[in-house]
């Protein structure tokens, strides 16, 4: 049976493992020189600084995704009910609001 010594060095023990566990891993992304890559795109070729959409791209974006949603809800909504003639219609309003997307996705990136 453990006793409190017994568990505070065990607790101990695993702390300074984990400790040494973090330090390598830190000296061997460290040994790597700067252009190593790292999980956040630090070495990629390119990586310049971050450039800010511009907002009317956002807000653009915003309402697509809301009434892309909001359609496909409704469209969900009307086929449960057993209304297909609204739901195709608001399937298609769904397509349009989709295409609408690529459409800005793709004036965004110019």
């Amino acid at each position: 049976m453990e006793t409190g010594d017994d568990n505070e060095r065990a607790e101990t023990r695993a702390g300074r493992a984990a400790d040494v566990g973090e330090t390598e891993a830190r000296a061997g992304l460290e040994a790597d020189g700067p252009e190593a890559e790292s999980a956040y795109g630090a070495g990629e070729e390119g990586a310049g600084p971050e450039l800010q959409m511009p907002l009317p791209i956002v807000i653009g974006r915003i309402l697509i995704v809301s009434g892309m949603s909001f359609s496909a809800a409704l469209a969900i909504f009307f086929l449960v009910g057993g209304v297909w003639q609204i739901a195709a219609g608001a399937t298609g309003i769904t397509l349009l609001f989709l295409l609408a997307m690529f459409a800005l996705e793709r004036a965004a990136e110019r």
